[in-house]
């Protein structure tokens, strides 16, 4: 029997082995060389290039082995974002060989919104997974595929002409152009780096289309993010900051603050107070038989003493009046003195059940449990508090504990040294402090629901349960998320209202209203670009299933599209028209009063109302289609509103979307 040998890339030594008969004994020739077909893998095109357009269209290209493995050879396929090979944009796609049958790839290109103008993909291929034969490795060298994608995405790429900087890089200027058609109509999106917000544009209609009949300047503006300043907090006195925001020290807990990006921030130490201090306490004596009177000094900021019992001294002043004897007299007023030490430790009982008041001198409480008289403050709260039915004030809540129920006061604080957030409040907190206590970066339990107080930094409820706010201030330059604001919460100027924000005043009127929920579409806002506290839903359904805001219908089907306006708060009960716009095959459409589609030419003064509210409802629930449409292709609706002096606020994002097919 001839002695089988898998031969690899160029030559191998063959020793061939022969049987001996009766006249022959077994023998073994000499080594002989014998050169191999070349081993590989191979791609091969549909075509001299490989094309695909976003949106619509793909190209193939198969691989095959040069020769017959003798085991499974596993190569992965692996696009870059632009691409997708049938497991999703830049997800990896893994085929298995056996033979040298050839197997096929799709490629599709991303349907992203970014205008890129035509660009390329790249798709690239190794050899992974178990090697089950040496002359197939994982280290074999495989040609990728490169994609010419077309880009679908209508907009303009402006080429840089020159550029300037300040010497110490606080400002600097970019001078861009480009090219267009007369009247073309042109819109310009500025988009920040990473560590920087969009400002402003200067010159005439920037903010919007520009109809060009003529040369145009336009300028737009950045600014840096806030940044975060953090001090460490000081064994013996106080940190603050000019301008306001670090106060650090003593009872204050503000280590960490944000400031306008390249701000000029001064930082100011005040020492602290070491040793005893002599306080002269003046007695007026009187002819009053009353008995031994206690005096409480309290060592602390005044709007403090109120509110939690800071180191303390007990002054008794002794009653010289005795009843039913001549009074005497007294001499001249009594001046009597006593020491107050700094606080150094604390003043809380040995027992873990605290029933009065209680100064922690920021000590770490563990396992404490707060009865309905017990006051704690100035606390490192390091584990959970269930239960609580005292009062909480001035203190940080540790990483991963879970404070519930109860009265918290003064400044209560989540976050860590690195300005993490990670305190937990829970259940019903009441916040009554006197004097303008506040929370700052907590997070919020399930269902959490705080009622009075002020909120500042970071304040994180939860995705699944939304904490409710209820009768309380939220500062500027806070982020709320994950929250349902309820009656009686003020907002300063400038507060970011993050994911999942919803009113009490929409939910309440979506079920006493019978408002059927329908999928989110993007955040709303202003035409001009200004944030909104609107909140739009909206979809489509077809021969009456579920809605969806983004979906493939078949010709001529009943189509029922629907939206609810969801009214930003300070909009609700003013006068407004409800706008809808559609574009189909590049034409723009604008449903009048009757349903009807009318042409629209672009120009806002030109565009009619779907419906003419006297009064904003909380929230607009819209019938806009009930009817079989009889086209094909892409239909794109957008929704809004637009208010008495000429605002219009709509969601340009995430839009309710429909492809029309045979």
């Amino acid at each position: 029997m001839p002695e089988v040998v898998t031969v690899s890339d160029g030559t191998k030594n063959l020793t061939a082995t022969y049987a001996g008969d009766t006249n022959f004994t077994t023998s073994t020739s000499t080594a002989e060389t014998h050169a191999v077909a070349s081993l590989g893998v191979v791609i091969t095109k549909s075509g001299s290039n490989t094309d695909v357009t976003e949106g619509s269209g793909n190209d193939t290209y198969t691989i095959n082995l040069l020769t017959v493995p003798s085991g499974n050879v596993e190569i992965t396929i692996t696009p870059d974002a632009q691409t997708d090979v049938g497991n999703g944009a830049g997800a990896a796609k893994i085929l298995n060989f056996t033979t040298v049958s050839p197997q096929t790839v799709t490629i599709t290109a991303s349907d992203d919104t970014t205008i890129e103008s035509d660009h390329t993909g790249t798709i690239a291929h190794a050899i992974t997974g178990t090697v089950n034969d040496t002359d197939y490795p994982t280290s074999m060298s495989i040609a990728s595929v490169i994609a010419d994608i077309t880009d679908n995405d209508a907009g303009v790429i402006i080429t840089q002409t020159n550029s300037n900087a300040t010497e110490d890089g606080a400002t600097a200027s970019v001078e861009c152009k480009a090219e267009f058609d007369t009247a073309s109509k042109v819109e310009l999106i500025a988009k920040a780096d990473s560590g920087s917000i969009f400002d402003r544009w200067s010159g005439k209609d920037c903010d919007t289309k520009i109809f060009l009949t003529s040369n145009h300047t336009c300028t737009a503006y950045f600014n840096l993010t806030p940044r975060t300043l953090t001090v460490d907090y000081p064994e013996n006195g106080v940190i603050t900051s000019s301008p306001a925001g670090i106060d650090c020290g003593n009872t204050s807990q503000k280590c960490n603050s944000e400031f306008e990006g390249r701000a000029d921030i001064s930082l100011i130490a005040t020492p602290g107070i070491d040793g005893d201090i002599n306080v002269p306490i003046t007695i007026i004596d009187n002819d009053i038989v009353d008995g031994n009177q206690e005096v409480i000094l309290s060592l602390g900021a005044t709007e403090n003493t109120s509110l939690i019992d800071p180191d303390t001294s007990i002054l008794t002043i002794v009653d010289d009046d005795k009843p039913d004897v001549p009074m005497i007299e007294i001499p001249v007023d009594e001046i009597a003195t006593t020491s107050i030490s700094a606080p150094t430790t604390s003043t809380c009982a040995s027992a873990n059940v605290l029933k009065t008041t209680c100064n922690y001198g920021w000590k770490n409480a563990e396992d404490i449990v707060i009865e309905e008289n017990g006051n704690i403050g100035y606390a490192n709260i390091v584990t959970d508090i269930k239960n609580n039915q005292g009062r909480i004030s001035n203190s940080n809540i540790s990483e991963d504990v879970q404070v519930t129920g109860g009265i918290l006061s003064g400044y209560i604080n989540g976050a860590n040294k690195a300005g993490e957030v990670v305190g937990t409040v829970a259940g019903k907190i009441t916040n009554n402090s006197e004097v303008e206590g506040s929370f700052a970066d907590v997070k919020l339990a399930p269902n959490t629901h705080i009622i009075g107080g002020i909120l500042e930094q970071r304040i994180i409820g939860n995705s699944e349960q939304p904490a409710i706010l209820e009768s309380l201030l939220i500062r500027s330059k806070a982020i709320i998320s994950n929250v349902i604001i309820a009656d009686d919460v003020e907002w300063e100027e400038g507060v970011v209202f993050g994911e999942n924000v919803s009113f009490s005043i929409h939910i309440n009127y979506m079920k006493t209203h019978n408002i059927a929920k329908l999928p989110a579409l993007g955040n709303p806002i202003f035409l001009k670009g200004k944030t909104t506290f609107a909140k739009f839903t909206g979809g489509a359904s077809e021969n009456g299933d579920v809605f969806k805001r983004k979906r493939t219908i078949k010709r001529k089907s009943l189509v029922t599209i629907k939206s609810n306006l969801l009214i930003d708060v300070k909009h609700i009960g003013k006068q407004a028209d409800i706008l809808v716009v559609a574009i189909h095959e590049s034409k723009f459409y604008m449903l009048n009063s009757d349903g009807k589609p009318v042409i629209w030419n672009g120009n806002l003064d030109d565009l009619i109302a779907f419906q003419k509210p006297e009064k904003l409802a909380p929230v607009e629930a819209i019938n806009i289609w009930d009817a079989p449409l009889d086209i094909t292709g892409s239909v794109i609706v957008y929704v809004g509103y637009r208010l008495a002096d000429g605002k219009i606020v709509y969601s340009p994002e995430d839009v309710i979307e429909m492809d029309f097919t045979d």
